[in-house]
Parts: structure tokens; sequence; C-alpha cells
């Protein structure tokens, strides 16, 4: 059988600046097809702090809310987690072709 793969990673789509300057993040598959790599899946959006180094937080009621809906929907569409990267976020999925 011929699988798919991908990595869950965090994505940075818009920059807020002011007094209390923030980003808008969102989780993405980044996976690699019979075409090549291209972006499987998108997460709802959320909102991390500026300043903040680490990325998403999974101790942050929010972050880990649109991680929990976007792995729900990544699993209808026939991906499965088959390991874990450096940060808590990272899982390595595969889905077989179609």
């Amino acid at each position: 059988m011929n699988w798919e793969t991908g990595e869950i990673i965090y994505a940075i789509v818009e920059e807020k600046w002011g007094i209390f300057p923030k980003e808008t993040a969102q989780f993405q598959i980044l996976a690699l097809g019979q075409e090549g790599e291209y972006v499987a899946a998108k997460s709802a959006k959320f909102d991390l702090e500026k300043f903040n180094t680490t990325g998403p937080n999974k101790k942050n009621k929010k972050h880990k809310a649109a991680f929990d809906a976007f792995t729900a929907k990544l699993t209808e569409q026939g991906w499965q987690q088959c390991g874990q990267g450096d940060l808590w976020f990272n899982w390595n999925l595969q889905r077989p072709l179609s």
C-alpha cells in the first residue's frame, strides 16, 4: 500500500502591531503526496502573543481546542498518527493514497 505522509506544524498567517502586538496562527499539515509537498489541511485560526517564542502552548485552552478540533478533522479524512516530533503538536501522520 502506498502512503501519503505529513507532519502537523503551525504557521503565522497574520501579524497585528500596536500597543499589544500579537500574531494569528493556525495548525497545518505539511504533506508529501504523489505530486510533491503541499498543505493538506488547515485548522481554525488562533492568536499568539507577539513575543511568544515557543509557538502554541498546550496549556492555552484556545490553542488546545484548535488542535483537538484539527486532529479530529484529520482523523475523519483518514489520517493516522504514526509518530511524534519535537513539540507537542508535531504529530507525524500518514494515510493511504486513494
